[in-house]
C-alpha cells in the first residue's frame, strides 16, 4: 500500500465517524427555508486529502499542483475529481473538519515543552493601505525580523517537534497574553524567548498550573539562580525556529496571494496537519529516565534528567568549524597555518576555562595531520566540542 493510500485510509476513517454527529448538530432550516445538503461528486475525505498532499509534495502553487498532479498524474486514484473552480468553492466545507482532525493529530504535553510565535504576512508593508482580503482583521505587528501586515500563529511544541496547541491572533496581539489559553494542557516546565519575560505572567503560570517558565534574561536584569538543566533548555529553544521554517520555507503556510479569509484558513488548517503527519520532525534529544508524570512534581526536580548532547556547551555563539577525522584525506594544512590554529587554540582553551567550561582541547597536534576541507557554520545551540573528534580548529567570529 502506498503512502497516498494510507493517509486516504487514515482520514476517510476520522470522516466516517465525525460526519455522522457533525450532520446532527447541524441547523437544517433557516428562515422557514431549508437548506440543501446534496452529496458532490467528491467526498470530504478526498478533498482533505488532496490538500494534505499538496502541502506535503512541496509544491508552490495549488492550481498547479491539482492541474498537473492530481488531474493529470493521478487521474486513476482520483477519477471523479471536478474543475479547479468548482474543487476551490467544495473545499470550503472541509474547515470543520479539519480543524477537528487538526486536534486528533496533536502530540501529547511531555513535560518538557517550547513556546513561540511567528509572524504571518498578508501583504508586502507597501500595499497595506490598498489591501482588502484582510482589512476588517489583520494588523501591523513587529516581530525580530521587522514590522508586518497580517497576523501571529502562536504554536507549543514538545521536546519531539510535535505541535501540542496553536493560537491565531492579529498581529498587533502580545505573545505573553495569547498562550495563556493553551497553558491548560501543560504542565511542569516551558522554555520561550524574551517575549515572555513578565513577572505577573510567571507567577500565574506557577500558582494556577504549576508551571515553570524557563526564559532568557536581558541585559540591565539581575543574575537568576538557575539549574544546570535550564542554560541547556535555553540552547535548545531554537527546536521551534526549524519548526516554523518548515513550515513556511517548505509547506508553504505563508504567502501572500490569498483572495479570501476561508481559503486563507484552509492553507493554515491543512499546512498544520500536514507537518503532524511527517514522520521526522526536529526535536531535542533527551533522557527522559526518570520523568515525573502530570501532577507528580516537576521536571527540574529530576537531577538525572539531562540533555544527551548539553553535558559540555560550548562557549562561543557563531563561527567556522572545521573537524578533522579522516586521516587518510588528501589535504594538508601548511606549516604557518599550523602554528596560527595552535596559538587560537590555545588561546581559545584560555577563554573556556575562564568561563568554567573544560571543551576536551588538552592534547591536539597538528604536525603532518590531514584535515577535511568540509567547512560548517553551526549556531550555538548545536555546537559542541567533543572528544570523538582527532582536531577541532575553531575560528571565532563573534565570542
Amino acid at each position: 500500500m502506498d503512502y497516498l493510500t494510507e493517509l486516504f485510509c487514515l482520514v476517510d476513517d476520522f470522516c466516517k465517524t465525525f460526519e455522522p454527529k457533525f450532520n446532527q448538530q447541524r441547523i437544517s432550516h433557516q428562515a422557514n427555508k431549508k437548506i440543501r445538503q446534496r452529496k458532490a461528486s467528491v467526498s470530504t475525505a478526498e478533498i482533505m486529502t488532496v490538500w494534505i498532499d499538496f502541502h506535503q509534495i512541496r509544491y508552490r502553487h495549488f492550481k498547479t499542483y491539482y492541474l498537473f498532479q492530481i488531474k493529470r498524474m493521478l487521474s486513476q486514484a482520483f477519477p471523479n475529481m471536478p474543475s479547479y473552480n468548482r474543487f476551490v468553492e467544495l473545499a470550503q466545507r472541509t474547515i470543520i473538519p479539519f480543524s477537528a482532525f487538526l486536534k486528533t493529530q496533536m502530540g501529547q504535553c511531555s513535560g518538557i515543552s517550547f513556546v513561540d510565535s511567528t509572524a504571518l504576512a498578508v501583504c508586502h508593508n507597501r500595499r497595506i493601505p490598498t489591501h482588502r482580503v484582510f482589512a476588517g482583521s489583520a494588523r501591523r505587528g513587529k516581530s525580530s525580523m521587522g514590522w508586518f501586515y497580517g497576523f501571529k500563529l502562536h504554536a507549543l511544541i514538545n521536546h519531539q517537534g510535535a505541535l501540542v496547541d496553536v493560537r491565531l491572533t492579529p498581529g498587533n496581539v502580545n505573545d505573553r497574553h495569547a498562550w495563556k489559553d493553551m497553558a491548560a494542557s501543560l504542565w511542569s516546565i516551558v522554555v520561550g524567548d524574551k517575549g515572555y519575560l513578565g513577572k505577573e505572567l510567571t507567577q500565574w503560570l506557577q500558582s494556577e498550573y504549576g508551571i515553570h517558565l524557563v526564559t532568557g534574561k536581558k541585559k540591565n536584569m539581575k543574575q537568576q539562580d538557575k539549574t544546570p538543566f535550564e542554560p541547556g533548555l535555553l540552547q535548545k529553544r531554537g527546536v521551534i525556529e526549524s519548526v516554523f521554517d518548515e513550515l513556511k520555507n517548505l509547506c508553504q503556510i505563508e504567502h501572500t496571494r490569498h483572495r479570501s479569509y476561508t481559503g486563507f484558513l484552509l492553507n493554515l488548517i491543512s499546512d498544520l496537519v500536514a507537518y503532524c503527519l511527517m514522520p521526522f520532525k526536529p526535536g531535542v534529544k533527551i533522557n527522559v529516565a526518570g520523568l515525573p508524570a502530570r501532577g507528580v512534581g516537576n521536571v527540574l526536580d529530576y537531577p538525572e534528567l539531562t540533555l544527551n548532547n548539553a553535558k559540555k556547551p560550548c562557549c562561543f555563539r557563531q563561527g567556522l568549524v572545521l573537524i578533522s577525522s579522516f586521516p587518510n584525506s588528501a589535504t594538508v594544512w601548511p606549516p604557518v597555518v599550523r602554528r596560527g590554529l595552535q596559538d587560537r587554540l590555545s588561546w581559545l582553551h584560555g577563554k573556556c576555562r575562564q568561563s568554567g567550561i573544560y571543551p576536551v582541547l588538552h592534547r591536539f597536534s597538528l604536525k603532518n595531520t590531514a584535515c577535511s576541507s568540509g567547512v560548517s557554520r553551526l549556531s550555538h545551540s548545536s555546537c559542541q566540542i567533543s572528544a570523538k573528534f582527532s582536531v577541532v580548529m575553531t575560528i571565532l567570529s563573534s565570542f
